[in-house]
C-alpha cells in the first residue's frame, strides 16, 4: 500500500504517519542532509517527531557539500576522498554550522532526540567486527559486492537492531540522479565524498546503494519508506521503498525505468506491485 497525503500543517503529517501504520518504541529517523542547499527542513522534522509516539534517534553521514560553502543551487567541491579525513575537524565543525543555520539543533533539543553520525562513529573507530556483521547481513539478503562496506557499521547502530526504520527524503527533479527513499542511506556510507566508494559509473553507484540498503535493512525492522515532494507538496509513504519511489518518480514526470538504483533494487528487494501505479492522482 502507497499513501499520498498533501501535507499543509502538523496534524497533516500525524494522519500520513497513522494511515502508514507506523509503529515501534524506538525510531531510528535518516533524513536528506545531502547539502545545505537543499535538504529536510526543521518544520518537517519537527512535525515528524511530534507525530512519533517514541525514543526518536536520528542518523546520517558527513557530507561533501554540507558547509557554509554550498548554500546555494551550485555545489563546490572542496571535500575529496583523498582529503577527507584530513579535513575531519573543518567538517565537524561544519555539521554542527549546518544544523544551528537550519534550525535542527532546536527541534532536536524540543524533542530530545539524539544524533548520531555514522562517520564519526567510522572514523573514531567505534565499529563491529566486519565477520559479524557479514554474517548478519548476507543470511538476509546475500553477500555484498562492496567488501569493504562491512566495516562501516558503528556499535550504535548494533545497540538499535529492531527498531523502526524511517527513510524520510527531500525528492525533486534535477539534472543529476534523483533521490528517492531508497538511495537516502547512501549517505550512511561513512566517506564524506562518498564517489570514493563507487567512482562515477552508474551501475557500481546503483551497486553501492543497495549494499548499503542490504546492512540497514538487516538491522532495522519494520522500515518505511518516504518521499517529502515539496514542489507539490505532498508526502509519499509506503513499507516497500521500490512502490514509494515508482510512484514518487511518476508523480515527478520521470521514467522510473531508467533510473539505475530502483532497477537494481527490484532485484534484491523483491519488487512492487505495478498496481499502485493505478489511478494516481494528476493534482494536489
Amino acid at each position: 500500500m502507497v499513501v499520498i497525503s498533501r501535507i499543509t500543517r502538523s496534524e497533516d503529517f500525524r494522519q500520513f504517519l497513522k494511515k502508514l501504520g507506523i509503529r515501534g518504541e524506538i525510531f531510528v529517523v535518516k533524513p536528506d542532509w545531502m547539502n545545505a542547499s537543499a535538504f529536510t527542513s526543521a518544520e518537517t522534522l519537527d512535525s515528524l517527531f511530534s507525530a512519533l509516539n517514541g525514543r526518536i534517534k536520528v542518523i546520517d553521514g558527513y557530507s561533501a557539500w554540507r558547509n557554509e560553502l554550498n548554500t546555494g543551487s551550485r555545489p563546490k567541491e572542496v571535500i575529496t576522498p583523498n582529503n577527507a579525513k584530513a579535513k575531519w575537524r573543518w567538517i565537524k565543525e561544519q555539521d554542527a554550522w549546518f544544523l544551528r543555520f537550519s534550525g535542527i539543533d532546536q527541534v532536536l533539543v524540543r524533542h530530545d532526540a539524539e544524533y548520531i553520525n555514522v562517520t564519526e562513529e567510522v572514523w573514531s573507530g567505534r565499529t563491529l567486527e566486519a565477520d559479524e556483521v557479514r554474517d548478519y547481513v548476507d543470511s538476509k539478503f546475500g553477500v555484498l559486492v562492496r567488501q569493504k562496506m562491512y566495516g562501516f557499521v558503528p556499535t550504535r547502530i548494533y545497540e538499535l537492531k529492531g527498531s523502526t526504520l524511517l527513510s524520510l527524503s527531500s525528492s525533486f527533479r534535477n539534472r543529476d540522479q534523483i533521490s528517492l527513499s531508497t538511495k537516502n542511506l547512501f549517505s550512511l556510507i561513512p566517506n564524506p565524498a562518498r564517489y570514493a566508494v563507487h567512482g562515477t559509473n552508474e551501475r557500481r553507484s546503483s551497486q553501492s546503494i543497495v549494499d548499503i540498503n542490504k546492512i540497514y535493512r538487516s538491522f532495522f525492522s519494520p522500515c518505511y519508506w518516504i518521499n517529502e515532494i515539496k514542489e507539490l507538496g505532498i508526502l509519499v509513504g509506503s513499507k516497500n521503498s521500490l512502490e514509494t519511489d515508482v510512484v514518487s518518480a511518476e508523480l515527478l514526470g520521470l521514467d522510473h525505468e531508467k533510473i539505475g538504483y530502483l532497477r537494481h533494487a527490484t532485484n534484491v528487494f523483491g519488487g512492487y506491485n505495478k498496481k499502485v501505479l493505478e489511478n494516481l492522482p494528476s493534482a494536489f
